[in-house]
């Protein structure tokens, strides 16, 4: 799991690897959804904001094809940092 920077409106997102096929929560025109083993974005977006006007936050699965492009460049660049030169936040889970 790898955080990336957040988006005009605050709100926050990560890399994630998908263990199982989840349903893309924007499916675009094309949208083959999330394959397992493959990388998905995980996004958080927070109430009383312009993309969520609800009182709890929203948890979304995006693939990677219907991200924006500018978060579409932060995702490629999370998941090959050293290609990029930069340093990205990098969180592991330990499952039992």
């Amino acid at each position: 799991m790898r955080k990336l920077p957040g988006d005009k409106y605050g709100n926050i997102g990560w890399s994630v690897m998908a263990r199982k096929p989840h349903r893309c929560e924007v499916r675009n025109d094309g949208c083959q959804g999330i394959l397992a083993e493959t990388p998905y974005y995980r996004a958080i977006a927070w109430p009383r904001t312009d993309v969520n006007n609800g009182r709890v936050p929203w948890v979304m699965k995006i693939c990677r094809d219907c991200l924006t492009d500018e978060r579409r460049l932060q995702f490629d660049q999370s998941r090959d940092p050293e290609l990029f030169g930069i340093d990205v936040e990098i969180r592991r889970q330990d499952h039992a």
